[in-house]
């Protein structure tokens, strides 16, 4: 593990080689406070939000905000330009993608004290202690997972794209099935309720995104198990089991052909042992999250034919809402009454750990 020196005569100066020397386009020397553009279009409700808050990323309002909501889609409200909304374990912190890239960011669920972190990076995500991982590319570094303290300072190297993975056989291939040479990569890390294990997606080049896991510091990194297509992992409250967005392209007979959510414990040697969570049949279902209490997931899913800017199909995202006991599913955030653009997407949603 490499560590940034953060005091206050040396955060900006004598960094390592590595993935340390790469912070330095990660974190400045201070947070920064961020102030609200413009007034709020869809501003948070009046009333309280007691229940466990969903948050949310939309276009509805014509560019990326951060939204949440109550646990029944109740109470939308409009917090910051930004993206990849992460809560903290205790639900007192948001962290967040700033608009267009701009680093990784903290504010407070009803949108109030935003601070920028870092200049730049992706994918945040709180462990149990309340530190901060994050994903970047650096030219120092290539692609790393790096983890920080809630303020920004401490930014340490957890584990770059060239780290050896024991038994990884896979190839390299394009998009058409020609053999390319293998650049790794690394990123979108989620941590166990324990604070011992990160899990995380790895390419090892343009060819299939694998479920990865490693210890807290960065060490023993290891495939969970090889296959088409992982991404978007999330521990459960209790620790016992992963979900995750699991494509192959070799099992047209399972929910139509798509991509789907499928669940697994953190110990699976084999795709076998896998619980697949079918939704509805209008795209790909992405960005998997847990209640709070462990028995639902909420994920986003193409809704509707349409003509959407952030989508990769001619489709529009809203956030749903599984019953994981018996599979029926329902849309979570309803339509919005007089969105700023007609044809939108709700996506990345992901769930307080906690009751508010």
């Amino acid at each position: 593990m490499r560590h940034v020196d953060t005091s206050a005569d040396n955060r900006c100066a004598g960094w390592t080689r590595g993935l340390v020397l790469a912070a330095i386009a990660l974190a400045g020397c201070s947070s920064e406070e961020i102030v609200a553009p413009m007034p709020p279009l869809h501003p948070l409700p009046a009333e309280p939000i007691t229940r466990p808050q969903i948050a949310f990323v939309s276009n509805r309002d014509g560019r990326e905000y951060v939204y949440v909501a109550n646990a029944d889609g109740s109470a939308v409200g409009r917090l910051a330009l930004g993206s990849a909304p992460a809560w903290s374990w205790d639900g007192e912190k948001i962290a967040y993608v700033g608009e267009s890239g701009a680093g990784i960011h903290v504010m407070d669920p009803d949108g109030s004290n935003q601070l920028r972190l870092t200049q730049g990076g992706g994918s945040p995500a709180w462990s149990p202690n309340g530190r901060i991982t994050f994903e970047m590319f650096t030219e120092s570094a290539g692609y790393g997972i790096f983890v920080m303290n809630a303020d920004g300072t401490g930014v340490t190297g957890l584990i770059d794209a060239e780290a050896d993975f024991p038994a990884d056989s896979s190839a390299c291939y394009d998009y058409i099935g020609d053999p390319v040479p293998c650049q790794p990569s690394v990123g979108a890390a989620t941590w166990s309720p324990d604070g011992q294990t990160v899990a995380f997606t790895r390419s090892p080049g343009a060819g299939p995104l694998q479920l990865s896991l490693m210890d807290a510091d960065g060490t023993h990194p290891r495939l969970l198990t090889e296959s088409i297509r992982f991404m978007a992992p999330a521990f459960s409250p209790d620790g016992t089991t992963l979900a995750f967005e699991w494509g192959d392209i070799f099992r047209p007979d399972v929910c139509g052909g798509w991509p789907w959510i499928a669940t697994a414990s953190p110990n699976a040697t084999d795709s076998s042992e896998f619980e697949v969570v079918c939704g509805p049949a209008l795209g790909s279902p992405s960005s998997p999250g847990w209640s709070h209490h462990g028995t639902q997931l909420v994920f986003s899913q193409a809704s509707r034919a349409g003509d959407s800017s952030s989508s990769p199909s001619p489709t529009q995202q809203r956030i749903y809402l599984v019953q994981l006991a018996d599979r029926r599913w329902q849309q979570l955030v309803p339509d919005a009454v007089d969105p700023r653009q007609e044809v939108y997407d709700d996506y990345a949603p992901t769930w307080a750990p906690v009751a508010r």
